[in-house]
């Protein structure tokens, strides 16, 4: 991959990051603005942004939808994650997709129980810091701390952990790639 097209792809996959850690919600302007990326590379170039065939691309998207579509009717996952999803995919192909899925679900698990403890003892403040001794007088003992609606409804961005599951997948492809 040309050099100014790994760092417009990590900085795509920053920024992405960035939205959905800070905001919970990815702008389809992120979202769509890489689908028609995706399509007129493959319909340019014959391949995908990362190298994949055209086929390759399309199975990853299909596999993209199959794997999140089910999440979000559910409530477990936004619309912006479905597309980022998609997206990816048909930047990609389908074993550069499945590494940075994989990717992607460890990081939300680990994500998930941060979560959980951070909502069951205030794990992230210093052991002895005048927050985390408010909070524990504030908080009775067994209760979760309360946290604002938005941060609640969808603990997890899993945006976030598909951009840095994206960075690590470029980033071993091109460190493998120069050996």
């Amino acid at each position: 991959m040309a050099p100014l097209n790994l760092a417009l792809m990590l900085a795509w996959s920053a920024a992405i990051g960035v939205c959905d850690l800070r905001t919970r919600r990815i702008p389809n302007l992120l979202n769509l603005g890489a689908v028609a990326v995706a399509i007129l590379v493959l319909l340019a170039e014959g391949k995908s942004v990362v190298g994949g065939t055209i086929a390759s691309a399309a199975l990853a998207a299909g596999l993209a939808a199959a794997l999140t579509l089910p999440a979000y009717v559910g409530g477990m996952l936004g619309a912006g994650d479905v597309k980022l999803a998609v997206a990816m995919g048909m930047l990609s192909d389908l074993k550069f997709f499945g590494m940075t899925f994989a990717v992607a679900g460890l990081l939300s698990g680990v994500w998930a129980v941060l979560w959980l403890l951070w909502r069951r003892y205030g794990a992230w403040l210093p052991i002895g810091s005048p927050e985390r001794v408010e909070l524990r007088r504030a908080v009775p003992p067994g209760a979760a701390p309360s946290v604002s609606p938005s941060v609640s409804r969808k603990p997890v961005p899993f945006g976030a952990a598909l951009g840095v599951g994206f960075i690590l997948s470029l980033s071993m492809r091109e460190f493998f790639s120069a050996i």
